[in-house]
């Protein structure tokens, strides 16, 4: 899968954008990958405007600057509230994703951080449509049916690679019911 990044903020320079997009496609490689067995790769490109992301379905035949499988828009203000980011698929089934700037406060490097989580779960349910059954988050006893979004549960933690945050995700056993060492 190929995703374009697409920045659209006045707060991120292109030099930090491509030390963000080579630490995450790091990220993609050498610790997602031999984890799921798919993976991604990022990369910067420039559009003209941007859809309006006022509505959770972008209702566009094309979606501007993609020139990959999906695209993520970096922008400043958010059009939805107490969220970092959100990713979720047009009419026609296209992957996108959007980072807001304004939503990371005073954190410089925030954004980082919005922007591999959305990479991340964008290549593990790129049409934002599947469920996976799973151990109750209280009661293991019991299945319920998550939604797979594989950083969601870690949304909290995060690490480094070369000098950048990237956020951390769930490995495959954490949608198992059996409870299995080192999934999380």
């Amino acid at each position: 899968m190929l995703i374009s990044v697409v920045n659209r903020s006045t707060k991120v320079s292109d030099a930090e954008l491509q030390a963000a997009v080579r630490a995450i496609n790091r990220q993609l490689e050498e610790d997602f990958y031999p984890h799921w067995q798919f993976g991604a790769r990022l990369r910067v490109d420039s559009a003209g405007r941007v859809p309006r992301s006022r509505e959770r379905r972008v209702d566009l035949p094309e979606l501007p600057g993609r020139r990959g499988d999906a695209v993520i828009y970096l922008v400043d203000h958010p059009t939805i509230t107490q969220a970092e980011g959100y990713h979720d698929s047009n009419n026609l089934d296209v992957p996108f994703g959007f980072v807001f700037l304004d939503a990371c406060g005073e954190e410089a490097d925030c954004w980082t951080v919005a922007l591999s989580h959305e990479a991340i779960e964008l290549v593990g349910d790129p049409l934002s449509n599947l469920l996976v059954q799973g151990p109750h988050p209280k009661d293991r006893r019991h299945l319920v049916f998550h939604q797979y979004e594989l950083c969601d549960a870690v949304s909290g933690e995060y690490y480094e690679i070369e000098g950048v945050k990237v956020q951390n995700f769930v490995l495959p056993g954490w949608f198992s019911r059996k409870a299995v060492k080192g999934a999380r």
